[in-house]
């Protein structure tokens, strides 16, 4: 059965643990100081502030991804790379008010 056991990603995560402590901080600061109107992080504002900051391009799925591997705490990853839990509550806030908009 140890042939079989998962030898981890097939490729390199898009963001290394220090560019996530970096976005943290950024995502601490506040949607209002990266130039939006209110106090919301969406995964689309997340996605321009790593574009903006990291000169990287990730999609919305690919960012939710990132949130959510950082958010749970593993063997290989120390508790402090987590994000902070209000922001990760207020971008999923935002999210389930986006999906109850009528459009």
């Amino acid at each position: 059965m140890e042939e079989l056991r998962s030898a981890g990603p097939a490729i390199s995560p898009a963001v290394s643990d220090a560019e996530f402590a970096e976005l943290e901080e950024q995502l601490d600061k506040g949607p209002s100081v990266h130039g939006f109107e209110d106090e919301r992080w969406t995964l689309a504002r997340v996605q321009t502030v790593i574009r903006r900051r990291m000169r990287g391009s990730l999609s919305v799925a690919t960012v939710w991804r990132l949130l959510k591997r950082h958010a749970s705490p593993s063997p290989a990853r120390p508790s402090g790379h987590r994000p902070h839990p209000e922001i990760l509550s207020r971008l999923t806030t935002g999210l389930f008010e986006w999906g109850r908009r009528r459009w």
